[in-house]
């Protein structure tokens, strides 16, 4: 079988990392070729090319500069597009699996060459508004199933966007890396200039509104009125440009406590830091589910998160951490204070984390249902 892919970008987040780890498991697994359409370049561009042949859509295809092709259009698109297309069309793929719903418009740019499309929504009512209108209305109008990875976002899917349920699949989030790598955990604590006895808090993902970054910093203001404060550190794994690098360090300079808190920037390894992590927090306000929770979980660490992680939190339930109401960073930071001072029960409900991702979240049981989605639909 023959699946052209499409993720909006390669950058090193969620999505696109979710896309890799599914089609390196499918190029080990099945004689399936893969292709890719990237609507944007990015960091991970090379992974993406090593699994298949891989499409840029916003890059001259080497036939004409990009600033004559948008002059000249055959069939409404500029030439270079519509030589894409003429490309995509010779491969006779079977199906589309479009990794997220802001693939609204390249979904219309292919309707005329008649393929099945499956969209994998992992998002919910905040991204897919800010995407807009008009791209929902186009993901509605060229899916023909939706695969989501949380019962949020079932949910969201047939109840708000009133998608039909009968085209709608629920698999299970899986970890990227499944297996816990081993790291010197006094180097990666000396890399960072953290005493080797503190209390690692740790949290993750772009350096963005949703995600809770001015959260984390609440967090850390919350903690530092702790009597173990001094024993304390926070630390963040995850991507920010030069605004939001801006706005953290501003932000804690004026909440004093800019000693205790670290954003490391992206890295091709976060697992180094998790290794250090004493308790994960998520700090999203809303979240479809948190797979960075998952890759977390494996190192044998509780798991906290707001109540806005609706599908998080099915994954905690009252023995792998703690899930907070109302975006409440006080009592966020009771539950870490209980487990500082408790490491029985940290340890307890780290290892019950540890042992719910391999038991009820591994890769090969939710790829085999999206295998099997993608056969019915070509057969």
């Amino acid at each position: 079988m023959k699946v052209l892919f499409i993720s909006h970008n390669a950058s090193r987040t969620g999505a696109p990392l979710y896309l890799l780890s599914l089609c390196r498991y499918l190029k080990q697994n099945t004689d399936w070729e893969l292709f890719f359409l990237l609507r944007a370049s990015g960091p991970l561009l090379n992974d993406f090319k090593a699994l298949g042949t891989t499409f840029l859509f916003d890059r001259s295809l080497n036939f004409i500069s990009a600033r004559l092709a948008n002059k000249i259009k055959i069939g409404g698109f500029n030439c270079n597009h519509w030589f894409l297309k003429q490309k995509i069309k010779r491969l006779h793929v079977d199906v589309i699996y479009s990794n997220t719903s802001a693939n609204g418009s390249i979904l219309k740019f292919l309707q005329d060459l008649n393929m099945k499309v499956v969209t994998h929504m992992h998002e919910l009512a905040y991204v897919v508004k800010s995407l807009g209108e008009e791209n929902l209305e186009l993901v509605k109008e060229h899916t023909n199933h939706y695969i989501t990875s949380s019962p949020s976002v079932t949910k969201y899917l047939t109840q708000t966007l009133k998608v039909n349920p009968a085209i709608v699949k629920e698999t299970k989030c899986f970890p990227l890396h499944i297996n816990s790598k081993e790291f010197n955990r006094v180097a990666v604590k000396a890399e960072l200039s953290i005493p080797t006895d503190s209390f690692i808090i740790g949290s993750a993902g772009t350096v963005e509104w949703r995600k809770g970054w001015d959260l984390f910093i609440r967090l850390a203001e919350q903690l530092k009125k702790s009597a173990a404060a001094e024993n304390f550190y926070l630390v963040w794994v995850g991507n920010l440009n030069a605004k939001a690098r801006a706005e953290v360090e501003m932000e804690l300079k004026l909440s004093g406590v800019e000693a205790k808190v670290i954003f490391t920037g992206a890295t091709p390894t976060p697992e180094k830091y998790f290794s250090i992590f004493d308790v994960f927090c998520l700090m999203s306000r809303e979240e479809a589910f948190g797979i960075v929770a998952l890759e977390a979980a494996l190192y044998q660490i509780p798991i906290v998160c707001f109540e806005g992680a609706e599908g998080l939190s099915t994954f905690i339930k009252n023995d792998a951490g703690y899930v907070i109401p109302d975006l409440d960073t006080s009592e966020m930071a009771k539950a870490i204070v209980e487990l500082s001072n408790s490491l029985e029960k940290k340890n307890g409900m780290g290892r019950t984390a540890s042992k719910r991702v391999l038991d009820e979240y591994s890769v090969s049981n939710q790829v085999e249902k999206i295998v099997h989605l993608l056969e019915e639909l070509v057969s």
